[in-house]
């Protein structure tokens, strides 16, 4: 630890972060933050915005998506929706292998969690008063009850926040 900053770079007032290989024609880990803005209520701008903000290894600024920030402060949840690679959920979206969201739930995601212990990990949803759990019916299920290891436990349960 020497204490020198290895990178920096502005993502606004960033609350959750993932870091992992998710673009495919970016070599190397990416750091995706989800950071929000807060507008002027006096000029009429929503109070509370986000949009998601790339980053190479090296703190390089790739690109912000979508290119207007949504009126939200939604979660963001990475997991083993098909059961075998990392998946990026964002607000209502899959985060696709170029940074981009496609439109998925009807409501926004709130976790990413193997209720049925079969490998693959479930999507929550929360929203117009209902708790969704959402299964992938492509997912490759290894078997394995990922709840019987201490260390998923304390990544994915123990250490979800939301703000």
């Amino acid at each position: 630890m020497t204490g020198n900053i290895i990178w920096q770079n502005v993502a606004e007032h960033t609350q959750q972060i993932q870091v992992g290989n998710f673009l495919k024609n970016i070599p190397g880990l990416q750091v995706v933050a989800g950071a929000r803005t807060y507008g002027n209520r006096k000029l009429g701008e929503p109070y509370l915005s986000s949009q998601l903000y790339w980053f190479n290894q090296t703190g390089d600024f790739l690109f912000k998506w979508p290119g207007n920030p949504i009126n939200s402060n939604p979660d963001f949840v990475k997991g083993l929706w098909n059961g075998k690679t990392e998946q990026l959920f964002w607000y209502k979206f899959l985060i696709n292998d170029n940074g981009k969201g496609q439109l998925y739930f009807p409501d926004p995601v709130f976790h990413m969690f193997d209720f049925t212990g079969n490998g693959a990990e479930e999507v929550i949803t929360l929203g117009s008063g209902y708790l969704r759990i959402w299964e992938s019916k492509t997912a490759e299920k290894s078997g394995k009850d990922r709840k019987n290891d201490e260390l998923y436990l304390k990544n994915t349960v123990v250490n979800h926040t939301h703000y």
